[in-house]
């Protein structure tokens, strides 16, 4: 049951935190970011995403790497700033040869999954409505709705999972205030809506700098890569660090 956070949301988190956006006619700026144990600081993979703006959609390009700077997954979403509606999502690794396409046209999501490069890929179709979201947009939830969620509103919706060809209802809250480095941080974590179902996923939180506005600079949560062999391991993903493969 671990499982059902991998794929619609993990991918999504470790990189949904991006620079603000710009016209497509200027040079895209890059949010780079590390994923390392939350212990020992170990850093295992390193990363950047590019954003730009077209029309009415946002375009998020993320590629991670790892220490031998080589690549080991790249994303492509597309959305609306607006509705947060996903229009377009690509997602492929180097590492497992895992891939998940999706597409949204009307009120349908197209969804084509498959875990590793020698498998044949599953397909779905899903209903969208204005409670669904993709993981993607998070970040995008989160700002807007700040708020909000710092009163102690609960923010839930119908969250996309490819890797299950299904969705699941979640939701995001203001969990705590905590002190990083001698920074004050707003901490909000996501969780099932389902109680039950809380027990078997694994804890993930979002650490935001208010200061002078909203920024995310920390996420906790499961490796969606497998480090050392492992999957799931749990990590700690720092933004605004340098040094990421270019």
């Amino acid at each position: 049951m671990q499982n059902i956070i991998k794929q619609g949301i993990l991918v999504s988190l470790l990189t949904l935190a991006g620079p603000g956006s710009v016209q497509a006619t200027e040079a895209p700026p890059k949010m780079e970011f590390q994923i390392r144990d939350p212990q020992t600081r170990e850093v295992f993979f390193q990363g950047y995403e590019r954003v730009t703006d077209t029309g009415a959609n946002t375009r998020k390009e993320t590629f991670f790497f790892d220490m031998n700077r080589k690549e080991a997954l790249v994303e492509d979403a597309v959305y609306n700033r607006d509705s947060l509606r996903m229009e377009s999502y690509v997602s492929r690794s180097s590492v497992t040869g895992e891939e998940t396409i999706m597409k949204t046209e009307g009120q349908r999501i197209q969804i084509k999954y498959r875990p590793e490069k020698d498998d044949d890929f599953k397909e779905t179709t899903l209903s969208w409505s204005a409670d669904t979201l993709h993981g993607k947009v998070f970040d995008d939830l989160i700002v807007r709705n700040w708020d909000k969620l710092l009163k102690g509103q609960m923010l839930k919706f119908d969250l996309v999972l490819p890797f299950r060809l299904e969705s699941r209802g979640f939701q995001i809250f203001h969990n705590r205030r905590v002190t990083n480095q001698g920074r004050e941080l707003e901490v909000f974590s996501l969780q099932p809506q389902n109680f039950l179902l809380r027990a078997f996923v694994p804890k993930m939180e979002f650490y935001y700098a208010s200061d002078p506005k909203p920024e995310l600079k920390i996420f906790t949560g499961p490796s969606v890569i497998p480090i050392k062999g492992e999957t799931n391991r749990m990590v700690e993903i720092i933004y605004g660090l340098s040094g990421a493969p270019s």
